[in-house]
């Protein structure tokens, strides 16, 4: 797709080559693919999947700030007890290089872990909030946004 979208100009068929390829683990990637890519794109992506796997690990290490409900019985707790899934379950879950995941998929599997002293209504309203602001996710597309228009520009003036 990114060599016939750069011989023939076709601006939407580059993007759709580019999410293809970032999402692709390298594994997967042949030989082929590199010769048809030119080599511009596939530094900026080698570069890009490294990023990636970088903020996938911070991801995976940071635990967003516990947000109690307000029946919490015991607040130090329960905190406690949050970073500690996190760190065990996103921990594992996002950096998995035989399992990759994307984060709403690691975080769906993330939800069905057991949580300790972690109430249900706490649960709800971290889940709720991790969901609604998904930082990561932001922070990850507008990265890969930069870079695809970059490339569109060097490439396809």
């Amino acid at each position: 797709l990114i060599h016939i979208s750069i011989n023939y100009k076709i601006p939407d068929l580059f993007t759709l080559g580019f999410n293809w390829l970032v999402q692709t683990p390298w594994t997967d990637i042949e030989n082929i693919h590199c010769d048809c890519m030119g080599p511009e794109v596939f530094t900026m992506l080698f570069y890009v999947k490294a990023l990636l796997d970088k903020h996938c690990h911070i991801v995976a290490a940071e635990p967003p700030l516990m947000q109690h409900a307000p029946n919490c019985p015991n607040k130090q707790v329960c905190t406690e007890d949050w970073q500690a899934v996190w760190w065990n379950g996103m921990g594992q879950l996002l950096p998995d290089a035989r399992n990759p995941q994307l984060f709403h998929e690691a975080f769906e599997h993330f939800q069905l872990l057991e949580f300790g002293w972690v109430g249900g209504d706490c649960k709800k309203v971290m889940f709720t909030q991790v969901m609604s602001i998904s930082i990561p996710c932001i922070y990850a597309k507008k990265f890969v946004d930069n870079v695809h228009d970059h490339l569109l520009k060097e490439l396809l003036p």
